[in-house]
């Protein structure tokens, strides 16, 4: 199982529950809020709203107060970014779209992308490709 840290400073890493139930720390992220892509605990996020499995290797992570969407390979832990917005609202192209609140992330079947951009009271629909 992987899920926010629940951590009352920022909700800023990603932490792992194997079958065995023992939890051990962060695992991706840390308690320190930021934005920097990297590997496990070196990458930085700032207040996870979101985490969902996006394919079998790959979590999509909703990167609320840095307006991104990020991608951690579940087997080497690396944080990549998929998508850095700012903030408002304006659709467009991934180098002009603007967001308010990154509140929770879909995926449906076909592999589309849909964000709750709660601040905006909207549905949005990412093209990533």
């Amino acid at each position: 199982i992987y899920y926010t840290d629940q951590n009352l400073n920022g909700i800023s890493g990603i932490a792992k529950t194997p079958p065995s139930g023992s939890t051990n720390g962060q695992w991706a992220g840390v308690y320190e809020a930021g934005y920097v892509d990297g590997i496990g605990e070196n990458a930085r996020f700032s207040s996870i709203t979101s985490v969902i499995l996006a394919n079998s290797n790959e979590l999509l992570v909703a990167d609320r107060f840095n307006y991104a969407l990020r991608r951690v390979n579940i087997t080497s832990r690396e944080v990549t970014t998929a998508m850095k917005a700012s903030s408002g609202y304006e659709d467009g192209t991934l180098a002009n779209a603007k967001f308010n609140i990154l509140t929770d992330i879909a995926i449906d079947r076909d592999g589309n992308i849909y964000v709750l951009d709660g601040g905006n009271q909207a549905i949005r629909k990412v093209f990533l490709k």
